[in-house]
């Protein structure tokens, strides 16, 4: 499709314009380039640039497009801040300004770090029970999830 466009752009530039019986590129060149100024490289970054931020929730989860991503569930209720890397491959989670968590950006439904997947189950399901119990009950139980 870019390519596409790329090819229209490029014949449509180069061809007599009905309008002006002119060849676009060329009056642009010769007439209306110099009009033109070069625009700083961070223009819109202020359009874009925006505060994320989630509340974490009982499931100890925070959702960001349309995913959840794992949290330790001592922030449970409280409010957290998203950045995204600049590659956009990664987020970032913080609490207070101190980064709690860091993911990568997927499209599975359910994003669980191992350390807190055996916190929430530790702090609700299994509660009470040793961190080699719950891992091994994760293993048995839990791992046919991450298919999902």
């Amino acid at each position: 499709m870019i390519n596409i466009v790329d090819e229209l752009c490029y014949d449509l530039n180069h061809e007599v314009s009905q309008a002006t019986n002119e060849i676009p590129i060329y009056k642009w060149e010769d007439e209306e380039k110099e009009y033109l100024r070069e625009l700083p490289d961070d223009l819109l970054v202020p359009y874009f640039e925006e505060n994320i931020t989630r509340i974490v929730s009982k499931e100890s989860m925070v959702i960001f497009r349309k995913c959840k991503y794992s949290v330790d569930p001592r922030y449970i209720g409280r409010t957290v801040g998203i950045e995204l890397t600049d590659d956009e491959q990664h987020i970032q989670i913080y609490y207070n300004g101190e980064l709690i968590r860091a993911h990568d950006i997927t499209t599975h439904q359910f994003n669980y770090n191992p350390d807190d997947r055996v916190e929430i189950l530790g702090s609700d399901l299994l509660k009470g029970r040793s961190t080699e119990d719950i891992k091994a009950y994760i293993e048995e139980h839990l791992s046919d999830y991450d298919q999902v």
